[in-house]
């Protein structure tokens, strides 16, 4: 079975900062005493991990993984409704004539669920979660949560060796897909709809960059626990900020290239793997 190339930052959103044929400048972060490597590459190499999303099977090496390429067939299917709402947001005008307040509103809720799984899928908070697959699972064999059914089951279906597996492919189906009240999604979703949201316009001779892990968070005070502004460009045009208010409100700004400037200085040197201190 060869190796799946995994995005954990979608190619619709790469595609955003890109040429039409989908090519991008790289600059690949080095420690300081190196300097950074530029270099050309497409939004279809980069940002991808080998089988990112795969559960290793420890019953066949004909099995390899537990249902193979599931979780990025669903991921996919969801980045369709995203790359709309982003789409939307990124070329939306206040001065044309038939912008919809409504449709406004409802795109901007489906991105604020997007910036929640961009960070959700990074490789660093995904994996920190999996890890966990080994001790729930003795905790769950523990409290008696499967049955002798459910285990002659698993076995019977080629699944003796599996259940660890089982239950790390669980945790990482409830944190990239789940979106009930409990799912770490839907925990940073409750807390970006506390946040009024500015969309920021480059000016023509400006254009926004990206990264990795696309989302900066920025804290005021180091002891509280979620950040006082988090900052997501949506494509080489346009931007988005959140910021704490006591109500959610929507601004839009046209600003100058030097904002631009500072901004994409901002996002590199802010850039964290998890913008929520949970």
């Amino acid at each position: 079975m060869h190796a799946k190339r995994q995005h954990f930052v979608p190619q619709f959103y790469l595609k955003n900062f890109a040429k039409a044929n989908g090519d991008l400048w790289i600059c690949r972060r080095r420690s300081e005493a190196k300097s950074s490597a530029v270099f050309k590459s497409n939004a279809r190499k980069i940002c991808v991990e080998n089988n990112l999303y795969e559960i290793p099977s420890m019953n066949t090496p004909e099995q390899k993984f537990i249902e193979w390429g599931a979780i990025e067939a669903a991921l996919s299917r969801m980045e369709s409704t995203f790359a709309l709402s982003v789409k939307h947001l990124a070329e939306y005008d206040p001065d044309k004539p038939d912008t919809s307040s409504e449709s406004l509103w409802e795109h901007l809720s489906i991105v604020i669920v997007f910036t929640a799984n961009l960070i959700v899928r990074n490789p660093k908070w995904i994996k920190t979660r999996r890890k966990l697959a080994e001790s729930l699972t003795r905790d769950l064999l523990s409290r008696g949560f499967f049955s002798p059914n459910d285990l002659f089951e698993l076995g019977k279906n080629g699944y003796s060796s599996d259940l660890q597996g089982i239950v790390e492919l669980s945790i990482q189906h409830a944190e990239l897909l789940n979106f009930n009240d409990r799912s770490s999604t839907m925990k940073l979703v409750e807390e970006f709809n506390k946040m009024s949201v500015i969309l920021l316009r480059a000016p023509d001779n400006a254009s926004f960059i990206t990264s990795s892990f696309p989302v900066t968070a920025s804290w005021t005070d180091e002891e509280t626990e979620n950040p006082d502004w988090l900052y997501l460009p949506l494509s080489a045009t346009s931007a988005l900020i959140f910021h704490e208010e006591r109500q959610q409100n929507f601004f839009f700004r046209r600003i100058s290239t030097e904002e631009v400037d500072e901004l994409n200085v901002i996002g590199v040197r802010l850039n964290q793997p998890h913008p929520s201190r949970r």
